[in-house]
């Protein structure tokens, strides 16, 4: 019961969009973003998602990986923790 209870729920988050929304400009949605100045303001537009940051580094992540306190981090910046952790 407890594991079909948990599999809806996690269900129906798949299905939502993320909480931060982001506006794609509309040269980037038809293909025809240019180079330089361009690229520049088209980046400096687009936000990422707060869902899609990594809780330490801030940035997007590829690989997210759950801890066991529930919180989400890119498996890179974990890889990175551990080998400093293992230095000590």
């Amino acid at each position: 019961m407890a594991r079909e209870r948990t599999s809806a729920i996690d269900q129906r988050h798949l299905h939502q969009a993320p909480s931060t929304s982001t506006s794609v400009p509309e040269k980037m949605k038809t293909g025809q973003v240019g180079s330089g100045q361009e690229e520049a303001d088209v980046s400096a537009e687009l936000q990422i998602p707060a869902d899609f940051q990594d809780a330490l580094t801030y940035e997007l992540m590829t690989q997210p990986v759950l801890l066991p306190s529930g919180q989400v981090v890119d498996q890179s910046a974990l890889d990175k923790h551990v080998d400093r952790e293992q230095k000590w």
